[in-house]
């Protein structure tokens, strides 16, 4: 959460400095470590997602940075494409109230990208060793069927 927390405020504030996550290793557990968001949790576990299965080629807080800063994550979690930017403009979003995710959706779009195997489509197409600071594709990682991810704001 301190790591998420961190991103939340450079987004949120602007700073222009280049905050890092504390995190020496991801955090895999839904709990009180989690972050605020729902969409954020997403973002987070993703990035777990990525740093466990290419260790060595990402660290959490670039993975979280070049993350926020995706135009493609709207419609795989249910929004409208176009209207959100960024992520970081869904989580921003949502810590103002102007959108609410549904909890059950969340609970089983996180057992779902918790469950992918390295060696998943989703994974693998979702991030290139041979770039990377490329996380224009991460957002294949987040599963797309019915009752997962891209229903949480349906």
């Amino acid at each position: 959460m301190k790591g998420l927390v961190l991103i939340f405020m450079f987004i949120l504030i602007s700073c222009g400095t280049e905050t890092g996550n504390p995190l020496t290793e991801p955090q895999t557990s839904i709990g009180e470590d989690s972050p605020s968001t729902k969409s954020g949790l997403v973002l987070s576990v993703a990035c777990n997602k990525l740093y466990e299965c290419y260790p060595g080629y990402i660290t959490l807080s670039n993975c979280e940075i070049g993350i926020f800063a995706q135009d493609n994550f709207d419609t795989v979690l249910g929004l409208i494409d176009g209207v959100y930017l960024t992520a970081s403009e869904i989580v921003a979003a949502e810590v103002g109230g102007k959108i609410s995710g549904n909890q059950d959706e969340l609970s089983q779009c996180l057992i779902d990208v918790n469950s992918l195997s390295c060696s998943d489509n989703e994974v693998v197409n979702s991030f290139d060793i041979n770039s990377s600071t490329d996380y224009s594709n991460a957002f294949q990682i987040i599963p797309t069927g019915a009752g997962s991810c891209n229903d949480i704001f349906n």
